[in-house]
């Protein structure tokens, strides 16, 4: 059930090319889903409007979302907020990208919960860098991000910097959940680091279990 008070449309970016994957990442598999499908069941928590943002090659058919395509293609993830923003029917878009396996609700929602309306930006910041998704941004800043694609200034994190109104938030116990993959490597990776921290969860609550059972 999502919150509807959190008055937030909900954005995946799924433009990319995925050329240092190989394939597209997007409908790459991870534990019991897709990586975009993740990415949109934890939108849903948070937004009954959730939009995807792709380029016209990529239908993502049978998502519970709504499928858009990029008014700039190939200008990024900058791109991809600025076309979210022309369909947003809310001020304020709660945006992921579609390579971050590990992201939890708590995370999503300790954003939301950090975020200020005055603000036209809240994000992660990690040991002093920048962190642009999960990210809120006003849809307000649509015009900025227009003037930025036309120059062919694509860079989130230069864009994030002129932007004077954005709140940083410290992703305290969260940190790993921020990760992200750009190859088919780093994925398998993350899945058997995944799989063994949950044998050895499963493992302590047996022990836990057995040490307490008279």
């Amino acid at each position: 059930m999502h919150e509807t008070d959190y008055h937030v449309t909900g954005v995946v970016l799924a433009g990319g090319q995925s050329r240092r994957f190989g394939r597209d990442k997007a409908l790459a598999s991870f534990e019991q889903t897709t990586l975009i499908g993740h990415a949109v069941a934890l939108l849903r928590a948070a937004s009954p409007d959730i939009l995807v943002v792709t380029c016209p090659e990529h239908d993502y058919l049978g998502l519970d979302a709504r499928i858009i395509h990029d008014i700039y293609p190939n200008c990024g993830p900058l791109g991809g907020i600025y076309t979210a923003c022309r369909y947003a029917k809310t001020a304020f878009l709660l945006v992921l990208s579609c390579d971050m396996p590990l992201l939890s609700p708590r995370a999503i929602f300790h954003l939301l919960h950090s975020h200020r309306k005055q603000e036209s930006i809240c994000i992660y910041q990690q040991k002093q860098q920048l962190q642009p998704f999960p990210g809120i941004y006003a849809t307000t800043l649509q015009a900025r991000m227009k003037d930025a694609v036309k120059r062919g200034q694509l860079s989130m994190h230069e864009f994030i910097r002129e932007v004077t109104d954005v709140r940083t938030v410290t992703p305290t116990g969260i940190e790993a959940e921020l990760t992200n993959v750009n190859t088919e490597h780093q994925l398998m990776s993350l899945q058997r680091r995944n799989r063994h921290s949950q044998k050895d969860n499963d493992h302590e609550k047996e022990t836990s279990y057995s040490s307490s059972t008279p």
